[in-house]
């Protein structure tokens, strides 16, 4: 299995309507209910009780289901396009270590929790950062969830996040970097890597403008 690729099994629960279909996912924490659309599941494949293999290539975005003898048999998402990332450099010092501590504490995260990688927590994950710290809102307050599997897991994407938010908020403005595309654009540096060379677009997508 390549490094940022996850294999789960599922058994198909059945239809929950014409266009939906739902299933059971093992994970090392158990079982996990998941619906995705049924339209690209073969109708053989649909029927209860029915064992497949999800996989999800975390560096391309790719996701596609497998039969038991790893043939290809649907593909839920195809690759993403090529990101174009903001230019190197555009945080100022005092706010690249804490965009760094959180890359750090994100890759921790991934060692236990492969999902934080799926395509709705980065997006859950980057909305919540827009509303408290890129353009902020009026009483805005991080969620306690995030899809993530576990509690454990929603659990420690927050407490990352509360880290960067209490560091970048006063890095930012003593920095002068107004809310809004400035600060996007600080935080988006492509210059800050983890510790296992992932940046900020691994976790959070790119987002060229507000």
């Amino acid at each position: 299995m390549a490094a940022f690729e996850s294999r789960n099994r599922l058994r198909v629960i059945g239809l929950v309507n014409p266009f939906d279909l739902r299933v059971t996912m093992s994970t090392e924490h158990g079982e996990t209910p998941l619906q995705f659309p049924a339209d690209p599941v073969p109708p053989a494949f649909r029927m209860p009780n029915v064992e497949m293999v999800r996989v999800i290539d975390h560096m391309s975005g790719r996701e596609w289901l497998e039969d038991l003898e790893g043939k290809i048999i649907a593909i839920l998402q195809e690759e993403r396009a090529p990101q174009v990332k903001s230019a190197p450099g555009t945080s100022p010092p005092a706010l690249k270590m804490p965009l760094k501590r959180l890359l750090d504490d994100l890759d921790r995260i991934c060692e236990r929790h492969e999902e934080v990688f799926d395509t709705d927590v980065r997006e859950q994950m980057s909305a919540a950062l827009r509303k408290v710290f890129v353009l902020p809102e009026a009483h805005a307050r991080l969620p306690a969830e995030f899809g993530m599997f576990t509690p454990g897991g929603n659990a420690a994407v927050r407490k990352a996040l509360v880290r960067l938010v209490e560091a970048a908020i006063p890095a930012a403005e003593q920095a002068a970097i107004s809310p809004g595309q400035p600060r996007l654009d600080a935080f988006q540096d492509i210059d800050v890597q983890s510790r296992n060379g992932n940046t900020y677009d691994e976790y959070f997508g790119h987002l060229e403008s507000l």
